[in-house]
């Protein structure tokens, strides 16, 4: 009877011990799951920020025609819906307070369209020069945001 004791306390070692063994495994395989996650988020976030510069750069210059700008424009919504998909589909991976103001700031890139596409002549560079120092002031943020949450220096 005492060999059955020391067979089923083994066995049950070895059940316990194999759960937690199981537990930490998986919580570390989790964790470094929403690591990378987390990573692609910031990284195609950080992508379409530089998009928004660039066209906003192209914008700004002096020898752009009425028809580019249109192209401008139509180029500038498509990369505001690629903000918009972008935030939403990876809303659960993003931790609440990055998630609400990187939501903040694409609103702020929407009213900036919106100005943008009502813009006349005499606002010039002047306007752009702005635009462009509000986009990388708020990249400047997000990049530090992103820092934070990636646990990177």
């Amino acid at each position: 009877m005492e060999y059955l004791w020391q067979i089923l306390v083994i066995i049950v070692t070895a059940i316990v011990a194999s759960l937690v063994s199981v537990k930490l495994t998986l919580g570390k395989f989790r964790s470094e799951r929403l690591w990378d996650q987390r990573l692609e988020v910031y990284n195609n976030i950080l992508h379409i920020l530089y998009e928004f510069r660039s066209i906003y750069a192209a914008w700004g210059s002096d020898n752009v025609e009425v028809v580019e700008k249109i192209k401008l424009i139509e180029k500038l919504n498509e990369t505001a819906q690629e903000w918009d998909s972008s935030l939403h589909r990876y809303q659960f991976v993003l931790p609440i307070k990055s998630f609400n103001y990187l939501s903040d700031f694409g609103f702020k890139l929407e009213k900036l369209i919106e100005e943008i596409a009502s813009i006349n002549e005499d606002k010039g560079l002047e306007y752009f020069n702005k635009v462009k120092e509000i986009i990388d002031n708020d990249v400047t943020y997000i990049i530090a945001i992103a820092k934070g949450d990636l646990k990177i220096d």
